[in-house]
């Protein structure tokens, strides 16, 4: 079986590059998912700026948005995946979690408090 921090936390090629956000419903179909999927994918610029990158995980699948592809691994036995969203760091940690649908900009409020991200706007603002 597989869950957000698996998801999020054991892939090493997101560690370090990329925040992750788990969109956790019926399926990639359902109302709430596909609204927090349009809610994100509408303004990819912010995406790349706040480096995230989508995982959705259903009853009986995760689908792995990296970059242009999707990855969609099967799930052993389905479980029960009532809506929730999900925001892991750059380390892999879970750093909030909903069960509402949530606008771009409570993701800027979250990911501008981290301190990676404070640096990141530093380092920025000097170049």
């Amino acid at each position: 079986m597989f869950s957000g921090s698996i998801c999020a936390q054991g892939e090493d090629r997101h560690r370090w590059k990329d925040r992750v956000v788990v969109i956790h419903g019926t399926s990639e179909e359902d109302t709430q998912v596909a609204a927090q999927i349009k809610l994100l994918e509408d303004d990819k610029e912010a995406m790349e700026d706040l480096k995230l990158v989508i995982h959705i995980e259903t009853i009986s699948e995760i689908h792995y948005h990296c970059t242009d592809e999707v990855v969609v691994a099967s799930r052993e036995k389905p479980i029960v995946s009532p809506f929730k969203v999900e925001l892991y760091g750059l380390d892999g940690g879970l750093k909030f979690s909903s069960n509402e649908l949530l606008p771009l900009s409570r993701f800027y409020e979250i990911i501008d408090s981290m301190p990676m991200r404070k640096s990141e706007l530093r380092k920025r603002n000097k170049g």
